[in-house]
């Protein structure tokens, strides 16, 4: 327990660095890419509707090869919103249709998200804010889920979600950061650049997120952390066990390129942690649940986003069960035959 109550703790003890108020805000180039969505894009393009674009904003929409998609759907899109395609036979990834739109961004700062996330009017608003100063070169910011089904994977998904972003938060603060989520990141593009994109990971299919953060970490450029109250993003939560397990085999391909021994040393305690509940039950009995409520007290207090009843309700059986479901994870990362993700490969030659 002791890895992820110091985590809590350093989270709730570190402070934050506050916005100067002689900054000036600059203007955002917004970036979803999307592929094989189409379920999804109504509520995207309802979203840009009433999303607040100011001057000079922009929002590039990337079609990554969908292999259906109706073109009704980006009607009476704002102006400063435009589609592009990338033709069918490229070989193509996310990394590579993100490096198409940010290259052709006319904006320094890069806002990046994905077509099945919502926000709030005032998101881009909001995140542009949180810029802290010309030193800050890539902020990190919430991902919540949309209000839960009660399916199980669902629910799994939801109480997994609280525990990473509340160590996400804990370790950007702490200027240890290896978490981070490609559908609520900014970053200068100008760093981006200088870190060599997407190069270094450029066989993997994913990596967008965490391995750009680990570039611009390693090239001693700063990551800041920013929760403010518009900033979180929902997303739609998998309750199909493929899919929640293809996903999850998706996220160990990315850690496999990490490599600070920092990284690896935090990486190693929450397992302990997380491990240790069964073991612990085993050896006190069931007095050992009552572990439970400290948990969910430091949760409830510093975790980004918030902790609802049924996540609550969840998190003995969470305890209980995902250990198993790490372990079926890392045996089928081992032993699956080229995984996929959205129908393409997780090592890809892009």
């Amino acid at each position: 327990m002791v890895p992820f109550y110091l985590m809590l703790w350093i989270s709730a003890n570190a402070k934050e660095e506050e916005l100067p108020g002689n900054v000036i805000i600059p203007p955002v180039s917004l970036i979803i890419p999307f592929r094989n969505e189409e379920k999804y894009l109504p509520g995207l393009v309802e979203c840009l509707r009433n999303l607040i674009l100011e001057v000079g904003d922009e929002v590039i929409l990337v079609n990554d090869q969908s292999e259906y998609l109706e073109l009704k759907h980006f009607e009476n899109l704002p102006h400063s919103v435009r589609l592009i395609h990338i033709k069918k036979g490229i070989i193509s990834s996310k990394k590579h249709a993100l490096t198409l739109a940010i290259r052709d961004a006319a904006n320094d700062w890069i806002l990046t998200t994905d077509a099945d996330c919502i926000y709030s009017k005032n998101w881009l608003k909001s995140k542009k804010k949180g810029i802290r100063s010309h030193n800050c070169d890539m902020i990190v910011s919430p991902l919540s889920s949309i209000p839960l089904e009660n399916g199980f994977f669902s629910l799994v998904s939801n109480v997994e979600l609280l525990v990473l972003q509340t160590i996400t938060r804990a370790a950007v603060i702490n200027k240890s950061g290896f978490l981070a989520n490609g559908a609520n990141l900014m970053f200068r593009k100008s760093v981006w650049e200088k870190v060599g994109a997407y190069t270094s990971h450029e066989h993997l299919a994913s990596g967008d997120d965490v391995l750009l953060l680990s570039s611009f970490k390693s090239h001693g450029y700063s990551v800041v952390y920013d929760h403010g109250a518009e900033n979180t993003v929902l997303t739609y939560l998998n309750n199909d066990m493929q899919d929640w397990f293809n996903q999850r085999i998706r996220w160990i391909s990315k850690r496999q390129n990490i490599h600070s021994w920092k990284e690896i040393l935090i990486s190693s305690l929450f397992l302990i942690w997380m491990f240790n509940f069964i073991p612990g039950l085993l050896q006190f009995g069931l007095l050992y649940t009552l572990v439970i409520i400290p948990e969910l007290l430091l949760l409830k207090l510093y975790s980004p986003i918030h902790v609802n009843f049924k996540s609550a309700a969840f998190w003995p059986i969470f305890r209980l069960v995902y250990p198993f479901l790490v372990i079926v994870i890392v045996i089928l990362s081992i032993t699956k035959k080229n995984p996929t993700w959205k129908g393409r490969p997780l090592r890809t030659s892009h």
